[in-house]
Order: C-alpha cells, then structure tokens, then sequence
C-alpha cells in the first residue's frame, strides 16, 4: 500500500531517543556531532529519510529491520511551534494525526469535528515553574518560599486542564502523579496563604513601597516570567501567576522568545528568570539528579552542558539525590525518592504545576490501526502498526 500519514507534534527530541546506541557506528566519534543533522541508521522499524530543521521529519521503513516491516511508506512529522498553528493544520486537514503534549484549551474546540477520535491521556510527563536560583531575587529561598505561598497552583490547573480534566489538580513533586511508585506530595504545603508571603518577606528583610510591590535596598521584587513564544497554555499560566503574585506584593512581566531560543540558550546559559517548561521522560526511573544536583549546572566551563538549569547549589540536595542514584533495592529506593523530593520542597527551586495531560486527535477517516497513546511512548510507540484508509 502506498501511503503517507501527515502527523504533528510539539519537537521532541526525546520521542526519537533509546538511550542505547551503535558502538560499531559512533565508537571514538563526537556523538552529538554524528547526530545533529540526522542519521542513516537505525535499529528499528523506521528509518530517517530527511530532516529539514524547523519544518519537518520524514520517517521511511528500515530495509534491514529485522521484523514486520511498516504498513506505511512514509511518516511525515510537521515541527508546528506555535499552538495556534498547531490546531489550525488538523482542523484544515493538513495533518492527518495530531498529538498535543500539555493541550492548550482551545484543543476543546476540535473534539466535535467530523470523522475525529478525540482521547485524553495522562502521562509521567509534568509541567513545572523553574526558579534561575542565581538571579536576585530568586537566589533568596526566602523569597522563593515566598512565591509558593503566593501561589494557587490548583486554581491554575483548574483553569487550564478543567474541560478536560475535570477535578485534575496541581501535582505535589517534580514528578507526574502517572507514576505511582514514585510519587509524593511534599509540596503540599504550599498553599496560596498571602499572611505567610508577608511573614516570610518581612524577616528576609523586606517592605512594601508606595506601589505595594515588596522593595529591599531600594531593588523591588520583581520576577521576570519566560516560556517558549506561541505556547498559549503557558502564556495563560503566566497570565495567571502576574495576577496571584501582583496582589501578594511581586511585580511580574513577561518576556518569551522563540523556542529555539528559550530552550537552546537561556536555559543553559541561565538567561531566564522563572521559567514554564515541561519534563518528558524515556521512562518511570524517578532520579531527578541530572536537573537538581550542583553537578549538573550549565556553565561556560563545561560548555553550557547540564540539566541543572535552575543553578540550585544545595548540599542536602545533591546528597539525597546521589542515595537515589546508589540504592538498587526498590522499596529501600522509594523512601529515599520521597526524601528527596522533600527535599526540593525544602529549597522551592521551583514550582511543579501538573502531571502530563495530552490530547490525541486523529482522523479516522483517513488512519487506521491502534493509534492512541501511553504513559511513555506517546502516540507513536506502535507506528508500525497504523494503516491508511485514505491518505494522500
């Protein structure tokens, strides 16, 4: 059968990683630099035909898999950035297959189209505020603290998620809800409790102005917020968090660059101030070193390199992170998770939002097969398996 399914997804590089990959091929080589532009070969059923930066991904059946080949003859994955746009190519029909990773709400809107299959999934996915600990005022966990009190995260959830998911609520760890071994709640103790917010600023030193903004040697508490331009579901969560934090006495603006630049850049190079993004991992494995542990900072020595992106320095993090990573007994390793994540709670490098909440939508009229997604394969774990019934 010659076919093309025409899909899109948010760029997710992840989606595409295994974690093993060919020492034959890659043995002695710069492995980002073999990888950066594509690669020619592969292990599994698919293979990559082209990939044209910022535009698209085509996929092609692997000659040399060593199992059923693919119903398909080609997979096209459209690289959308803008939520707008995103939406926009399924309700026109220029993409056949859409998967919304954190849907935005004007996904609603598309459920009552013709020949749609519409599903809501929860994934080990999670959205989170992350604080860059070394830009003031944010290197005050005081002030830190601070926010998490001025905060209504579930007020946000609600608003976001509630016509999707009614009764969701705010997860409580930098960790999805889906991933039940794991989760806990140490968070929890941060409910929106404007008396705290004046507690904590006040012995840090700090006093409202004439503007009722808190001020501490003539600098005003004011928190810059970044997302990825395009990602209506942050820009409202910022929307939300200028509201909250403007009546607890925080100033608070926007500024979002394109996400080539967000992601590439002022992440790891510690350019952003408070930023919305989310976490997508390859599994249910619950270490959280790799983006909390001091060893783990971005910095020009290292080359930028390291998913520590908040720049938290904390003895007591690395520590209890580093016992995660050394305990191989399950049930010995869960408490040590959960100590550990109370121990985030402890320093507030930021603020977990939810747990993953994706949407696929897919025509029915044209694709075929067990479409539909998982906690951790997404929408595309059984690609192999889809057919056309009309397809251009």
């Amino acid at each position: 059968m010659a076919a093309t399914a025409g899909v899109s997804r948010q760029p997710d590089r992840q989606g595409f990683t295994r974690g093993i990959l060919p020492k034959h091929l890659l043995e002695g080589k710069n492995r980002t630099d073999e990888m950066r532009n594509g690669y020619a070969w592969s292990g599994g059923p698919w293979v990559i035909d082209h990939w044209t930066k910022g535009q698209e991904i085509k996929l092609v059946p692997n000659p040399a898999f060593w199992g059923k080949k693919p119903n398909l003859d080609a997979v096209v994955f459209k690289i959308i950035f803008d939520t707008a746009a995103h939406l926009a190519a399924y309700k026109t029909g220029q993409i056949d297959v859409a998967f919304v990773e954190g849907p935005q709400p004007e996904v609603l809107e598309l459920r009552a189209l013709p020949d749609t299959q519409f599903a809501v999934t929860f994934s080990t996915a999670f959205e989170f505020l992350m604080f860059n600990t070394s830009k003031p005022p944010l290197d005050s966990g005081a002030v830190r603290k601070a926010l998490a009190y001025a905060t209504d995260r579930d007020a946000i959830v609600a608003q976001l998620y509630g016509g999707l998911a009614p009764g969701f609520k705010a997860s409580q760890a930098f960790m999805s809800p889906a991933n039940r071994t794991w989760y806990s709640e140490p968070f929890a103790t941060y409910r929106r409790d404007l008396p705290r917010v004046a507690q904590l600023m006040t012995a840090d030193g700090w006093a409202k102005d004439s503007d009722g903004v808190w001020a501490k040697g003539g600098v005003r508490a004011t928190i810059e917020l970044n997302a990825a331009n395009g990602n209506r579901r942050r820009e409202l969560t910022e929307q939300i968090l200028q509201s909250q934090w403007k009546e607890a006495g925080f100033a608070a603006s926007v500024n979002n660059p394109a996400q080539p630049t967000f992601s590439g850049e002022w992440l790891s190079k510690g350019l952003f101030s408070a930023g919305l993004f989310g976490m997508v991992s390859a599994s249910t494995d619950p270490n959280m070193c790799r983006s909390f542990c001091s060893q783990f900072i971005p910095t020009e020595a290292n080359g930028f390199v390291g998913g520590n992106v908040g720049r938290l320095s904390s003895k007591a993090v690395d520590d209890a992170w580093q016992r995660v990573a050394a305990e191989l007994d399950e049930g010995k390793r869960v408490d040590l998770v959960h100590r550990a994540q109370q121990s985030l709670a402890d320093e507030v490098p930021g603020l977990p939002i939810s747990g993953g909440v994706n949407v696929t939508l897919v025509n029915s009229a044209k694709v075929g097969g067990p479409v539909g997604a998982n906690s951790l394969g997404k929408a595309f774990y059984n690609l192999a398996d889809w057919y056309c019934r009309s397809c251009r």
